[in-house]
């Protein structure tokens, strides 16, 4: 049984309200008759026709949201699983454009979790993209994803700008594309423009751990500590684990709450392997901030002999004090358009101890996301708002 109701929301009385009680079938149907009723009982005018889902086999459809459950568990032995239920939901019924489309979250998580280079990751995307676009040729979704899968996009910060902006002129209203746009905008320093972006789309869809990960990150990016840590407990309400729980610690740690940040490293490490480099960061840097040297030294040596490891080393030494070799690190990172360095080089607050340094400027014209580069982007007039089309025409990359 369904139960949709209208209420008034100055004096917290009912208006109207209503009970639908089916046999279980086609659920589509049965969602389409609620959303029929509930337009006549608004009175709304709908320009053309009224919408109506796409038919989908109810057993591909379980499995389809079984994977979308798991995805938004943000990690990897959840992501292989829901690569799997995918592909038999997509066995029993092909015509379902937005389990086509989940593969593209599934592999941007297996990417970062495997390690694949944007190539592979396009590889892997391009094809489930392309079989969403044939069941559904208008899908903003799935153009927006090709978009951001163009060599453009992938290797130049004025490509992605576009490729995001493209996204918010086909449906500017999807928290995935606003929380996107708050993600590119924080890349780029434009962090107080990024919190109000992905504030949008955490209201928007609470339930997404996507959305609140772009809400904690640019918060925390702001300084904004307490509202990060906030962010962050309902991304971990989400994901479930110990997801979360390095940002929880360094969030802490900058908030200058040394013992919440241990606890917090130390839970990520209980849950973790021994040599899990995130949890011997997150201890090295307590021991840091404790002033156990010695301790600190051990474990930042560690850190210097774990492989692809450099972020996490510039961030140790940054906050260390031992500026030249973090600067050292981040250039040796640097390498458009293969790398750019470790994500919101320009606004962690882990390395605003760089920002007088000698070279900080020099690397980030390297990067790409100088003030006067990103000036030349014209962010403001891409990103008028979250919600809000661009100011101007943006065609795809």
């Amino acid at each position: 049984m369904a139960s949709p109701k209208r209420s008034s929301t100055c004096s917290d009385t009912a208006l109207w309200s209503e009970n639908f009680d089916r046999e279980f079938g086609d659920i589509f149907a049965i969602q389409d008759e609620i959303a029929s009723h509930v337009v006549d009982q608004l009175e709304i005018e709908l320009a053309g026709n009224r919408p109506a889902s796409q038919p989908v086999d109810p057993e591909a459809y379980a499995l389809y949201l079984r994977a979308k459950n798991l995805v938004n568990k943000q990690n990897r032995d959840a992501s292989l699983k829901a690569e799997e239920l995918l592909e038999k939901s997509l066995a029993i019924d092909s015509q379902h454009a937005a389990a086509w489309l989940l593969y593209m979250t599934i592999y941007l998580q297996l990417a970062y979790f495997e390690g694949w280079s944007m190539p592979e990751l396009a590889l892997k995307a391009r094809d489930p993209l392309e079989q969403a676009l044939k069941v559904d040729p208008d899908n903003a979704q799935a153009k927006a994803h090709l978009a951001r899968l163009s060599y453009d996009a992938m290797t130049t910060w004025p490509g992605e700008a576009q490729a995001v902006a493209y996204a918010m002129s086909l449906d500017p209203g999807t928290p995935m594309f606003n929380a996107d746009a708050a993600s590119f905008l924080r890349e780029v320093g434009l962090v107080e423009e990024a919190v109000q972006y992905a504030a949008y789309a955490a209201q928007r869809d609470p339930l997404s751990a996507r959305s609140q990960r772009a809400l904690m990150l640019s918060h925390f990016a702001a300084g904004h500590f307490e509202e990060a840590l906030a962010a962050n407990r309902q991304m971990r309400e989400i994901t479930g684990g110990v997801g979360g729980l390095w940002y929880q610690g360094m969030i802490h740690l900058m908030a200058g709450d040394t013992q919440a940040a241990l606890a917090a490293f130390d839970e990520w490490a209980a849950g973790s392997s021994d040599d899990n480099r995130y949890a011997v960061h997150g201890r090295t840097l307590v021991n840091l901030v404790r002033g156990e040297q010695a301790e600190f030294e051990r474990g930042l040596e560690k850190l210097r002999q774990m492989p692809d490891n450099e972020w996490l080393v510039a961030i140790a030494c940054s906050l260390a004090g031992q500026h030249d070799e973090a600067i050292l690190t981040l250039d040796n990172m640097i390498d458009p358009p293969h790398n750019f360095g470790p994500p919101a080089m320009n606004t962690s607050p882990a390395f605003a101890a760089l920002h007088d340094h000698p070279r900080w400027e020099e690397l980030l014209r390297k990067r790409g996301t100088h003030p006067e580069q990103v000036a030349a982007i014209e962010p403001d007039m891409l990103f008028p708002g979250p919600g809000l089309p661009p100011a101007v025409p943006v065609d795809p990359p």
